[in-house]
This record gives C-alpha cells, structure tokens and sequence, in this order.
C-alpha cells in the first residue's frame, strides 16, 4: 500500500475511534452503575493492567 494511502488510512482509524470513545463515554454517563466510585476504581485498574499488558507484547513483539 503506498506511504499515502496508508496515512489517510491511519487518520479515518484516529477520527472514528474518537467517535467511538465519545459515545461510549456519553452511555456510561447514562448508566446508573458507572456513577459508583468502586465501580469506576475497578475499571480504572483493569485499564491500567490491559494497557501495560498492550504496550509490554507491543514493545517486545517478535
């Protein structure tokens, strides 16, 4: 795929996880369980562990 292409690509990629992030937030704002602090703790952990997991297999692939 040419160098172009492949960027125009990557910015769809950005714009429409921007789109997905957004509304994603706005129905969990809507969501009466997300509004409880240990709720939100435990998925801040889980974010946390998920993205070091992510970034250790990303940073040390084959």
């Amino acid at each position: 795929m040419k160098i172009s292409r492949h960027v125009v690509w990557e910015i769809v990629l950005v714009i429409a996880s921007v789109f997905v992030f957004r509304s994603l937030w706005t129905l969990m704002d809507r969501v009466e369980l997300f509004n409880n602090s240990a709720i939100l703790g435990v998925f801040l952990i889980a974010g946390l562990v998920f993205t070091s997991i992510s970034l250790y297999k990303l940073t040390h692939a084959d």
